[in-house]
């Protein structure tokens, strides 16, 4: 950003106010992609310029309030690089420190932060990986899906732990209640599918430290909080099927005859009723509501 410090007033002594704008204001200048350079390149040398930035960026002795904006600037793509880098340990490793600061950079300078919650500052990140210039493009899927996984994990890490079922109470159930039952999802849990075999991959590098490329081949997880720890849970693409209708609030017996065939469902039910007491005795639920 050109500097504008020919242009400046000086600086108000300390008993004037300091602003006259919110912090709202900096935030955005700060936050605000380099998509929208060229209107802040227009700010910068407008009318307004000597008002506007003074009052929203006050200027240092050194520093013109342009430059003062573009250390900021600076210094949020950093923290947002440290973010990531600690969010997404296996993308970070697998792309090297340089790529992955060129792809935070492009990331910043494309995305609105649209926060000031740095929580949620990469959230996208996930989907620009997937068409990132700085990813060979026979790898950017799975590197994308990679990073969703991550993302996932840290989410549910973050998340309240659920309470524990009533198991008194849902052995009261009766068959009909079973039939109807409505299942309320505990909270982290996520249910994630991909287009490569990533958990496979993400498990190979926690416990031997390499991270290679992936079979490509449909793969379906849970991740759930279990007390402290976070678990992940492949499933076949029936059980997760069945896993998020009942996560979408579809009754039990409704989402069993969506996901099979008539001739399937006396072959299925011991089978469903293995998965649905895994889910119940390993905390994917917090609650089961009965008809």
């Amino acid at each position: 950003m050109p500097s504008i410090a020919n242009h400046l007033p000086p600086v108000p002594p300390e008993s004037e106010p300091r602003t006259r704008y919110s912090t709202g204001a900096t935030s955005f200048l700060v936050l605000v992609p380099d998509a929208y350079g060229d209107a802040l390149d227009e700010l910068a040398t407008g009318d307004m310029a000597p008002d506007f930035l003074r009052d929203v960026v006050l200027p240092h002795r050194l520093l013109s309030s342009a430059d003062c904006l573009e250390v900021y600037r600076e210094m949020f793509r950093d923290r947002v690089e440290q973010l990531l880098a600690l969010r997404m340990p296996a993308v970070h490793e697998l792309t090297g420190p340089e790529r992955f600061h060129a792809l935070v950079v492009e990331y910043v300078a494309t995305h609105p932060a649209g926060s000031e919650d740095l929580a949620r500052v990469g959230e996208a990140f996930p989907r620009f990986l997937a068409s990132a210039r700085e990813l060979e493009p026979a790898h950017r899927t799975w590197i994308a899906e990679l990073a969703r996984l991550e993302c996932a994990i840290t989410r549910c890490a973050a998340a309240r732990p659920a309470k524990e079922l009533d198991e008194e109470e849902l052995a009261q159930f009766t068959l009909l209640d079973w039939e109807f039952a409505r299942f309320e999802p505990a909270p982290g849990l996520e249910l994630l599918a991909f287009d490569h075999a990533v958990d496979d991959a993400y498990s190979r590098w926690l416990h031997e430290g390499a991270l290679r490329v992936p079979r490509r081949r449909p793969q379906y997880v849970a991740v759930l909080r279990q007390g402290s720890q976070v678990q992940r849970a492949p499933m076949t693409r029936r059980a997760w099927n069945l896993l998020r209708a009942l996560c979408d609030g579809r009754a039990l017996a409704t989402a069993v005859v969506d996901e099979f065939e008539p001739v399937e469902r006396s072959a299925v039910e011991r089978r469903v009723r293995t998965w649905l007491h895994a889910w119940i005795t390993n905390g994917f639920f917090q609650t089961v509501h009965a008809s």
